[in-house]
Parts: C-alpha cells; sequence; structure tokens
C-alpha cells in the first residue's frame, strides 16, 4: 500500500492523479489549499482518497500540513510524497520515516540553477532524507549530480495534463470537414462527468481560423499564462508592434487575466479594447459556450502552464506599453478562458506562442496541439518544461531581456510556409507523446515504486 501526501490537487493533475488511483494501490492525503493555485480538482471522488489536510501559511513561503506526521507510524509500506523544501512538516515526516526505515519518494522540482549558498544547503539535506527523487525535467537533475548527489537516485517523471482529452480534440480539429456556409461544429467526446455532452463543440471554419475574428489570414502570436510584470509581455508587444510596422503583419492573441498590486488592470484593457467579459469584439463569437472541461483555472491565475506553479518571482516593470491606433484591431485580449474546447481552438490554429519571461506547463499545452514555443534562453529562470522546446524544431530561445532577438526569433518563426508548419505540429506531437504523458508517467512510477518493494 503506498500513502500519497500531496501538497494540493490542482486541476491540471487531475488526469495523473486519477491514473494513479486505478492502477496503484494508494491511499491519497491531500492538502486543502496553497499559493499561486486558482482551481482543484475534486480530490473527493479518488476512491483512495483518506483525508484532507490543512495547509497551515507560517512566516512567508513557509507552511505545515497539520496531522501528517502520525503517517510516519501508520502501517504504509511506501510513501510518495510532493517534495517542497518550504513544507517545514515535510521535514520532519523525512527524517522520521528514515529513522524507522521506511522509503520515501519525493516528488519536485529539485534545482533550478539560481539558488544561493543557504538554499543549496538546505536543499541539500532536504533531498538526501529521500530514498529517491522525481523530477520534472533533466536540467534540475543535472545540476543535482553536479552537487553530489546519485544519479540512480535521480529519476526524471516529467509533467503532464490532460493528453487524452486534448488529443480528441486536436484530432477533431485537424479531421472534421468543414462547411463552406461557416462554422460546422462537431461532437467531441465529453469530458468525464459533463452534464452536457452536446455542447461540446469545437468551431472550424472553412477559411483560416482567426480570419473570422480580425479579418485578415496573417500569422498569429499567441501568449499563454498570467499576464504581469515578471511574464515581460511588454517585451512581447513590442516586437509585435515593430514587426508589423516593418512590413511582417501578424496578430496577437494574449489569453489570460492580468495580475497587478492594486488594480485590476485587466478590467482597464478590456473596456479599453472594446472586449466583452467572454473575450469579445462584440460581433458573433465563433468560440460558442461548451460544457466546461477545465484544466487550468484563475482566481488569481490565467488558463496555461503558469497557473499551474508558482511564478518565480512577482517581478516589475511595465504591463503594457502604448498600442498604436492602427494596431488595436490586431489585438486580441481574450481575459482568462476555462474551457478547454474553447483554449483548444485558439491554440491549435496560432502560429507560434510566445512566452518573454518563464514559460512552465504552458509549453506542454501549446505543443500538445502542434504550437511551437519561444521564450528566453535562462534555465535559471524557468520552469523545468522549457526541456521540451527544441530550438528550431518545437520552438525557440531568445537572448533573454534582449527585444532585437526576441524580434529576430519571431520574425523566423510567422515566416513559415504551411508546408513547413505542419512538419512543425508534428514534431510538436512526437515531444510530448515521448515523456510528457499521464502514460509516461504512470510507467516511471512503477518502476520507482516496485523499486522501494524490492
Amino acid at each position: 500500500m503506498i500513502c500519497y501526501l500531496s501538497n494540493a490537487a490542482p486541476h491540471y493533475r487531475r488526469a495523473i492523479f486519477e491514473r494513479i488511483n486505478r492502477e496503484f494501490d494508494c491511499h491519497f492525503y491531500i492538502g486543502d489549499r496553497v499559493a499561486g493555485i486558482g482551481a482543484y480538482m475534486d480530490f473527493r471522488s479518488l476512491k483512495g482518497f483518506r483525508a484532507e489536510v490543512h495547509n497551515v501559511k507560517l512566516a512567508g513561503s513557509l507552511y505545515w500540513q497539520r496531522r501528517v506526521l502520525r503517517l510516519a507510524f501508520s502501517s504504509y509500506e511506501r510513501f510518495l510524497i510532493d517534495g517542497e523544501p518550504i513544507c517545514l512538516s515535510t521535514w520532519l515526516l523525512l527524517l522520521i520515516l528514515r529513522l524507522r526505515g521506511r522509503p520515501a519518494v519525493v516528488w519536485s522540482h529539485g534545482w533550478y540553477g539560481d539558488e544561493g549558498l543557504v538554499k543549496r544547503s538546505l536543499k541539500k539535506i532536504f533531498f538526501h532524507l529521500a530514498a529517491t527523487t522525481l523530477l520534472y525535467g533533466d536540467h534540475a537533475r543535472n545540476l543535482m549530480i553536479s552537487r553530489g548527489f546519485d544519479p540512480r537516485k535521480l529519476i526524471c517523471i516529467y509533467n503532464s495534463l490532460d493528453y487524452d482529452r486534448m488529443v480528441g480534440l486536436r484530432e477533431l480539429m485537424a479531421a472534421t470537414p468543414c462547411e463552406p456556409s461557416g462554422y460546422h461544429k462537431p461532437a467531441i467526446p465529453a469530458e468525464p462527468g459533463a452534464e452536457n455532452p452536446k455542447a461540446n463543440a469545437v468551431p472550424t471554419a472553412k477559411t483560416r481560423y482567426y480570419a473570422a475574428h480580425f479579418g485578415n489570414n496573417d500569422p498569429v502570436i499567441l501568449f499563454i499564462g498570467r499576464i504581469q510584470p515578471s511574464k515581460k509581455t511588454a517585451l512581447l508587444i513590442e516586437a509585435w508592434r515593430r514587426l508589423n510596422q516593418e512590413g511582417h503583419p501578424c496578430n496577437l492573441v494574449l489569453i489570460g487575466g492580468q495580475v497587478a498590486a492594486n488594480k485590476n488592470v485587466s478590467d482597464d484593457l478590456t473596456k479599453q479594447y472594446g472586449y466583452g467579459g467572454d473575450g469579445n469584439r462584440g460581433h458573433t463569437d465563433p468560440l460558442q459556450s461548451v460544457s466546461s472541461t477545465v484544466l487550468q483555472s484563475q482566481s488569481s491565475q490565467s488558463p496555461g502552464s503558469d497557473v499551474l506553479e508558482t511564478d518565480m518571482d512577482s517581478g516589475s516593470g511595465t504591463l503594457f506599453p502604448e498600442i498604436p491606433e492602427a494596431l488595436k484591431e490586431r489585438l486580441w485580449l481574450t481575459g482568462p478562458l476555462y474551457d478547454e474546447a474553447r483554449l483548444a481552438p485558439l491554440i491549435y490554429h496560432a502560429g507560434v506562442c510566445v512566452s518573454p519571461g518563464n514559460v512552465g506547463l504552458a509549453a506542454i499545452h501549446c505543443l500538445t496541439y502542434g504550437l511551437p514555443v519561444i521564450t528566453h534562453d535562462n534555465p535559471a529562470r524557468q520552469g523545468p518544461e522549457f526541456e521540451a522546446i527544441t530550438p528550431g524544431v518545437t520552438g525557440d530561445f531568445f537572448r533573454e531581456d534582449d527585444p532585437e532577438d526576441l524580434y529576430r526569433v519571431i520574425k523566423r518563426w510567422i515566416s513559415l510556409s504551411p508546408e513547413q508548419r505542419e512538419k512543425v505540429r508534428g514534431k510538436c506531437y512526437k515531444t510530448i507523446e515521448a515523456r510528457y504523458t499521464p502514460q509516461y508517467q504512470i510507467s516511471v512510477l512503477k518502476e520507482v515504486m516496485n523499486r522501494q518493494t524490492n
């Protein structure tokens, strides 16, 4: 029997939690709330669910999970624990388990690469308390090996979203013929538990998908995530403005709400650009309302990978530079979108995703739909999912904070021919299939947990 102690159950982890629930003899103890997560899955529906754990906030980002230490004295044979060094109760739990000879597997980001001396020293102690550490990427693993960790105890499990659901959506968008009269709405397999399967529909169009909104067939640059200074959207908007002014016409779609310290900037901007609360510009919405398939959500966050992880820092800087009047019709600020069946076509039909700040699961989200991703080249300031980007194949990197280099890289990617774009799409699919799926994660978990038994 496995005891899985998680700090929280964000909605984007529903697919992997359900797979663990089906394929392992596992009991779940799940934290109630942590900073940086907007939407949570219904973890009480898991047959292995045993208790909700109260996360008690301490100083700064530190917290304590109440009443978890008793698990160390239970009859569980194996332990799987979300390995956050900022959770002080996890330190004590791991220490007790180690003293009692109970193997504990921690699931963690591990190292980033920008840790100072104190943080490095504390992390080294923390991770040595575990029998095995599951990591989201090779960058963290290589850093930890360079710090003296045993490579055999560091296993990459990577990350995933609801892969099967997303593949179903993309296949319907790729295969469904379009009616000459306009939009055709094929039925989409309902998400488990959806009340109205007939409402699940993804629109496709005879002309390019975005033409209905922008009135042109020019390339579309997409951003998905929190719109806040640390995401450096000002760099993206400046590059987009310059591309249009220098003879490379393109449109820009920003998916997500804004985060500002003392002001709801998102409301101001949606009013400024004339969009309704549903992200509409006042004409017929090509994205009809469909039943909710929430992979990511936002209260203080927007849908996308960065909804799925805590930002590296709050950052500072300008959210939006001045936008010339002539370009405002080329900008679509959708606001936060929660429905995967609405997000899917926006991502699938775009030309390239650009995340000038750190990128996380947004990279997996986009690549799953065949959309290449551009982000900066400093791995210490990235989420682990940046590794899914192979330069020139599934996206690209630009020099961090270099507007000239960002302009150059975007220009190259929006200049692809339709044939080149489809080849890139196929390579994105293969990247995700190789390791960024719940199926892959389950195979890793089976190998690791079985090893703890033998």
